[in-house]
């Protein structure tokens, strides 16, 4: 078919503040207005803001992800951060929707935080057109943030409430998730096992919702991605992601889907479909990453009365990544910036500068004087002072997988 819609993905300009509320603390304010993208939490609500496919084509990618316009207020000092926004967004359709709203979030520490936001829409789309959205989230590591037992500190719940108010002669609609994950760090490869329940209304709008990594908020590369989206739905999902190698990440996942309301859906039994996928993640070089996808889903009674048939679905893919950055956006290896240590100093350092761990790509170091510089892709840094020219390197940590996009964003 047609392909030919050409645009630009991310065309904005911005201010940060610097040191001119240096009580608040550095970039207390920063101030972006223009085509960009706008994320909050891992995308359960907020992410992703224009249509794929069609004339644009990159269906499955979905490399377009931007507001067609998005004027966005950041203020942060210490652990807190307040978002003031407003954005229009990219549909394939003429149906477009503005919002507009504030987002709060708190950092208590690194074992807890807690969120949420109050948006209002005015829609094309008549059930959208009008409605209140009203979002909280949280974090916490209960036996780290109590310093309990040892074994038990690795122990984390993550959960997300979504509700949507709508006018007169709409339903309102709910979605919601709880998550539980542990990460075996003495154990070879550390195994990190986690499980979710999510559950979405018949009458939850999805909004903005996008791939933050595998499984969020995409449910399956099967019945997530072609199938059913997020309303109306009730999954149980297991996942056990493992790192044999350093560049090498697998993981597997089970999931449970059930209609929540059948008698909408148009089906008698609410038993949709089991599905288990296998993700292998390798990233071959700074520049390159590869990841080998494989699906099966297995119908349920719902599922067979739906499409007429009762046949399982299954599916493989290889998909590739490029980037050309000198120091690439996140990828599903990146590690967090949390606990790294320098590696030695080389020959033409001095001691009293910084090794700073790119944000980007954390295997990738880069030397700083100071600490609180940004990078070209316009993450803070976190900097320790470097070590002596005699001190030999100290590991580091164990990696934990986080994507951020299918598609790789440019620094």
């Amino acid at each position: 078919g047609d392909v030919s819609d050409l645009r630009v993905e991310n065309a904005y300009a911005g201010w940060r503040s610097g040191n001119l509320f240096s009580s608040l603390g550095e970039n207390f304010l920063d101030i972006s207005f223009g085509r960009q993208q706008y994320k909050v939490g891992d995308g359960f609500l907020l992410y992703s803001y224009a249509g794929s496919g069609g004339d644009r084509g990159a269906y499955w990618i979905g490399g377009r992800r931007a507001a067609e316009y998005a004027g966005i207020v950041r203020m942060k000092t210490g652990g807190l951060n307040v978002d003031l926004v407003y954005l229009e967004n990219d549909p394939i359709s003429n149906d477009s929707t503005e919002l507009g709203g504030a987002t709060v979030n708190y950092t208590f520490n690194d074992n807890a935080s807690i969120g949420g936001g109050l948006y209002t829409l005015d829609s094309d789309i008549d059930s959208r057109d009008g409605m209140n959205v009203f979002d909280i989230r949280g974090g916490v590591k209960p036996f780290a943030a109590a310093n309990g037992p040892e074994a038990l500190r690795p122990l984390r719940f993550d959960a997300e409430y979504v509700h949507e108010d709508r006018d007169d002669g709409f339903d309102a609609g709910n979605g919601w998730h709880i998550t539980t994950s542990y990460q075996f760090e003495q154990v070879a490869w550390q195994p990190t096992l986690s499980y979710r329940y999510a559950s979405f209304d018949e009458n939850y709008d999805t909004l903005f919702y996008g791939f933050a990594d595998w499984g969020s908020w995409y449910q399956g590369e099967i019945i997530g991605e072609y199938v059913l989206g997020n309303s109306n739905l009730d999954s149980h999902m297991v996942k056990l992601k493992v790192q044999p190698l350093e560049p090498v990440a697998v993981s597997l996942f089970y999931y449970n889907f059930t209609i929540h309301d059948a008698g909408d859906f148009g089906v008698k039994d609410d038993a949709y479909a089991d599905e288990l996928d296998l993700v292998i993640d390798w990233s071959v070089n700074d520049h390159l990453s590869l990841s080998l996808v494989g699906a099966l889903a297995m119908p349920d009674d719902g599922a067979t009365e739906h499409t007429g048939g009762d046949d399982d679905w299954s599916y493989v893919m290889l998909y590739g990544s490029i980037n050309f950055c000198s120091c690439p956006a996140r990828s599903p290896f990146d590690r967090p910036v949390e606990g790294v240590r320098p590696p030695p100093v080389g020959p033409g350092w001095s001691d009293g500068r910084f090794f700073v761990l790119h944000p980007c790509r954390p295997r990738c170091l880069r030397p700083y004087r100071s600490a609180g510089q940004v990078p070209d892709c316009g993450m803070p840094l976190q900097a320790q002072p470097a070590a002596a020219t005699t001190t030999p390197a100290t590991p580091l940590p164990a990696p934990v997988a986080e994507l951020s996009d299918r598609s790789t964003t440019p620094c």
